[in-house]
């Protein structure tokens, strides 16, 4: 009789496409798979294979929630799944592979995977107020991922001060930089490749650029210009991931509220300097009545491109406060209600659930 077992490689591959929600359930099949979902190599492939597959996590004043749907469906449904109450005073962070970093109190703080419901402390007590966390990136130059948070102080006489934390060596470092840089590197920074990129320079008719914090050697740079200027008619430009490894824009128009999206041509490597970035116009939006998508508490979109046309997802609140999810595809906006989602909208972000454990964090 032929033997039915699959080559332990094969099991791999098609392992790290199943949804998440069913891969954790797959863990009690047998001691190898619980294994293999342990293992750090396969937590990198599943990543890399999840990130066309994210969803919308919502935090309200009381609960947080996941929305997740298939833009490969004709029509999409949505699904909504309340994850949890909220014990967090604050998230703070874009999530970086799927990792948050929350405040709990004024002088304590968390790393959490709210897939897993695994949280790491870090105390916090010792850093002046005003304090601030802007974002998560990892070590790339390394084997193995080491990661790290980014923040600045405010201190006497409004001199800034930047702040890394090393998880691998619990300690914390100062560094100095432009200290109009944290004006912006506070809100709507992407985290590719470990690193941290936003868009800076926003001195209203000129050109704009992203900026980039490399997390290996610590520093900002500049890494490429963007195809669109910060007119006075339009809203800041949002940057957002685009399949995983490209950078999308959008722009909106404060008048007509008409939209316009852009993505990068290749995508974004980590030894990328940004002198090669091409950016190529993905989408126009010329429908009345959209939302604002540049609201300051949820700055999320997610672009596609699918056998059904290209799509562009937002979560906003609509013009009588009303929480929704907008699907657009061509000259067809879908507009669906969150009803089941109680409170008010505090942040949204763009989530890949995450099989990183904190317990061997670093």
């Amino acid at each position: 009789m032929v033997s039915t077992k699959l080559p332990l490689e094969l099991e791999e591959e098609i392992l790290t496409r199943v949804p998440p929600f069913s891969l954790h359930r797959f863990r009690v099949v047998c001691k190898q798979w619980n294994a293999l979902f342990n293992d750090k190599i396969f937590i990198n492939n599943y990543l890399a294979c999840a990130r066309p597959r994210s969803e919308f996590m919502l935090m309200t004043d009381s609960k947080l929630y996941s929305v997740n749907f298939n833009l490969n469906d004709e029509d999409p449904n949505i699904n909504i799944r309340e994850l949890m109450s909220m014990d967090f005073r604050l998230l703070e962070t874009v999530p970086c592979d799927g990792l948050f970093f929350s405040y709990k109190t004024t002088r304590t703080a968390t790393v959490w995977n709210p897939w897993l419901r695994q949280t790491r402390l870090i105390k916090i007590d010792h850093m002046p107020d005003p304090f601030f966390i802007c974002g998560m990136g990892y070590d790339s130059s390394r084997t193995e991922k080491r990661y790290k948070l980014f923040g600045y102080t405010i201190g006497q006489k409004s001199v800034v001060r930047y702040v890394i934390y090393e998880f691998a060596s619990n300690a914390w470092k100062y560094f100095d930089d432009d200290p109009a840089v944290c004006r912006y590197f506070l809100y709507n920074n992407v985290s590719m490749h470990g690193n941290l990129y936003w868009v800076s320079n926003y001195n209203f008719e000129t050109r704009c650029f992203i900026r980039v914090l490399d997390c290996s050697k610590e520093i900002f740079k500049p890494f490429c210009t963007l195809p669109c200027k910060n007119k006075v008619s339009c809203y800041s430009p949002v940057l957002a991931a685009f399949k995983g490894e490209r950078f999308s824009l959008l722009q909106q128009c404060r008048i007509t509220s008409n939209i316009e999206i852009w993505v990068t041509k290749k995508k974004i490597t980590n030894a990328d300097d940004g002198d090669d970035v091409k950016w190529i116009k993905f989408m126009s939006v010329l429908l009345p009545n959209l939302p604002i998508v540049c609201q300051l508490h949820s700055k999320v979109y997610l672009v596609d491109d699918s056998f059904y046309g290209k799509s562009v997802v937002t979560c906003c609140n609509d013009e009588t406060g009303q929480l929704c999810v907008y699907i657009v595809r061509g000259d067809i906006c879908r507009k669906i209600k969150l009803d089941d989602v109680v409170g008010e909208l505090r942040r949204c972000f763009l989530y890949i659930p995450s099989l990183i454990s904190l317990r061997d964090f670093r």
